[in-house]
């Protein structure tokens, strides 16, 4: 089986003001620019090494926009946006012109997957890495919590990404249980593709799922991965996709001991 690498991940460092008079906000700053270039490099050579040549990448980012204002920074698909460009700077290193760097990079409308028999357009791979739509869909919710724990600190979100509260402002919001499902039922059709697509074209597969905090979280959570996952800028989880299950590892250096090992059909839940 060849080499299968999906990385669940926060997008990089971005201009969180909510001065709507500053056009530089909801965009990814200068300094996450930086550190998304470097994470790309560390995690290209963490993860493939010398095998760039035999490797085709999808990346993948959120099409969120900040405060869902149009006119703002979407900063999941700059992130998107940025990584591919260190992906192409490693392949030139390599001799490959555009039309070379461009094979390696999937770029079809949709994926699809021999086993689930049915297919995932890329637009809505991306819908399904959005930020959770509580924000739009339960505001008095997110107000309620802002005042009970004093702003948007560490038990506001432990709060948001625990309680399921938030139906009772709203059924149409995605509670923690919903966004579970959302990131599971994701990666069972990114995992599937991946094998399809590695074995039809003898490749090895490198994915870069690119997401917001709140929304793994809950997934995260239910999958009792908190003690190694990290929601910082850039921060995530790897899933090592192999012929005996999936090896789940931290991308936190400070992490010491084995990678956790999760059977299959818990990350594959409908």
């Amino acid at each position: 089986m060849k080499d299968i690498n999906i990385i669940l991940t926060r997008h990089g460092r971005y201009n969180n003001s909510r001065d709507k008079t500053d056009l530089s906000i909801g965009h990814i700053t200068e300094k996450g620019k930086a550190e998304i270039e470097n994470k790309t490099k560390l995690r290209l050579n963490r993860l493939i090494g010398n095998n760039l040549i035999n490797t085709t990448f999808l990346v993948v980012g959120s099409p969120t926009y900040w405060l869902s204002d149009k006119s703002l920074g979407q900063r999941a698909i700059e992130t998107e946006i940025i990584t591919k460009k260190e992906i192409e700077k490693s392949f030139r290193k390599l001799g490959l012109d555009d039309a070379g760097i461009k094979k390696h990079f999937y770029e079809a409308t949709q994926i699809y997957t021999r086993s689930l028999k049915e297919n995932l357009t890329i637009d809505e791979l991306r819908k399904k890495l959005s930020e959770p739509n509580i924000y739009d869909e339960a505001p008095e919710y997110i107000r309620k919590l802002k005042l009970k724990h004093g702003g948007m600190n560490s038990s506001f979100w432990q709060e948001l990404a625990s309680s399921e509260e938030v139906k009772k402002y709203s059924k149409k919001a995605e509670g923690p249980s919903d966004l579970n499902k959302r990131i599971r039922n994701l990666l069972n059709y990114v995992i599937n593709w991946s094998k399809t697509y590695s074995q039809e074209f003898d490749t090895n597969i490198c994915v870069f799922l690119i997401t917001h905090g709140e929304t793994m979280e809950p997934f995260i959570n239910n999958a009792h991965l908190s003690d190694i996952a990290e929601f910082g800028y850039n921060e995530g989880l790897v899933f090592n996709v192999t012929e005996n299950g999936i090896i789940i590892k931290s991308e936190d250096e400070r992490f010491i001991g084995p990678p956790k090992k999760i059977r299959e059909e818990a990350i594959l839940e409908r």
